[in-house]
């Protein structure tokens, strides 16, 4: 008689336990085609081609939001920063300014002043984005918002500290790799500088997005003089397609034989459908 109360003891157990994988189970499809979950969708970019405009935005719809055959490219630059001929030549400034894209994606960049006098100058970067189709208005850019904040991931290089806080030491930007891994694209950095011991590092966003065919190229190598950021506006940061391609990453490189520099550039294709 125990015996047999045992058995049917272990009998309901296992049901029951078989019952509750079931459930699990049939709770994880559903999430996942809900389309909102992260597990396991980074690596399906191709099975949801819904129309961004709809009011549904799912994770793979938003990995391919920039879809258009022509994409929309926005021409930007970061608010004006006065400063006299030997502030605005120091690297420590350059924190005042942000590159940001949004929704879209960074394909250019170049430091940049507009001279108005012997000294007072006008400080900025100059950058280009590429946005989400011009008929993604509204709900559409309210869900690429949301999926943004709950995917996008805000990056941070190291501490250095500058050699000549007071003077020109934009060299020392070399220091720093802003690289956005895997299959996604950079957009937003800025410099940013330390309350003590004369720091700079810079914070930047990774996005996810359908990529394929990413490389590297470098910029024209031009001389970096003594070190003023003055000598960076030679330097036209760009990936070869701005219309088609956008950045996941770059990084100052510096030759202090030939007394030149150059950025290092890591781009991807967009894909759309």
């Amino acid at each position: 008689m125990l015996q047999m109360k045992c058995f049917v003891f272990i009998f309901i157990c296992l049901l029951f336990c078989s019952v509750t994988s079931t459930s699990l189970e049939s709770s994880n499809e559903t999430k996942n085609n809900n389309g909102l979950t992260k597990s396991g969708l980074l690596n399906n970019l191709s099975s949801n081609t819904n129309n961004l405009a709809k009011t549904s935005t799912t994770f793979n719809t938003y990995l391919i939001r920039f879809q258009n055959l022509k994409f929309p490219v926005s021409n930007s630059k970061t608010e004006d920063k006065w400063y006299g001929d030997i502030e605005g030549g120091q690297t420590r400034f350059m924190n005042k300014h942000i590159v940001n894209c949004g929704i879209g994606a960074i394909s250019q960049f170049q430091y940049s002043h507009n001279k108005t006098g012997r000294r007072w100058r006008r400080y900025h970067y100059k950058f280009r984005c590429i946005k989400p189709p011009s008929g993604c208005t509204g709900v559409c850019r309210k869900n690429i918002t949301k999926l943004d904040k709950a995917y996008c991931k805000i990056k941070k290089t190291p501490w250095n500290i500058l050699k000549n806080w007071n003077s020109f030491s934009t060299g020392d930007l070399a220091k720093h790799n802003i690289q956005c891994k895997g299959r996604s694209v950079l957009t937003m950095f800025r410099q940013v500088n330390g309350k003590s011991k004369k720091r700079i590092r810079f914070i930047y966003r990774c996005c996810p997005a359908k990529v394929t065919g990413c490389k590297f190229v470098n910029t024209k190598p031009t001389p970096f003089g003594n070190f003023k950021t003055d000598y960076l506006m030679k330097q036209i940061v760009k990936v070869p397609n701005v219309k088609k391609q956008a950045m996941s990453g770059f990084r100052l490189k510096v030759n202090y034989t030939s007394r030149k520099w150059y950025y290092r550039i890591r781009y991807c294709s967009i894909q759309g459908r």
